[in-house]
């Protein structure tokens, strides 16, 4: 599923805002696919934020991504988030 977000400069194009793969399509290579497709599109822009579940960080590593350290959130349950490994409760 892909859902998109208005670009704030008109000239760019417009860059999704979700995009998920069934797990039926994983392990296909379609997901890589998808993500370095999605990271040409967005040549131009300053940065690429990426929010995954935990456990895929070394696929996203393998194409480029970089864990950010500056990130906050309040979440409405936050033990939950934590158990979920979500958050790092530090």
């Amino acid at each position: 599923m892909v859902t998109h977000r208005r670009s704030h400069n008109s000239r760019k194009p417009r860059l999704p805002k979700f995009a998920l793969l069934l797990p039926s399509h994983q392990r296909s290579g379609l997901g890589k696919e998808v993500v370095k497709r999605l990271v040409a599109l967005s040549r131009g822009h300053k940065k690429i934020i990426l929010y995954a579940v935990p456990g895929p960080e070394g696929f996203y590593r393998k194409l480029g991504f970089l864990r950010m350290l500056t990130a906050m959130t309040i979440f409405e349950d936050p033990a939950k988030a934590i158990a979920r490994g979500h958050l790092s409760g530090r």
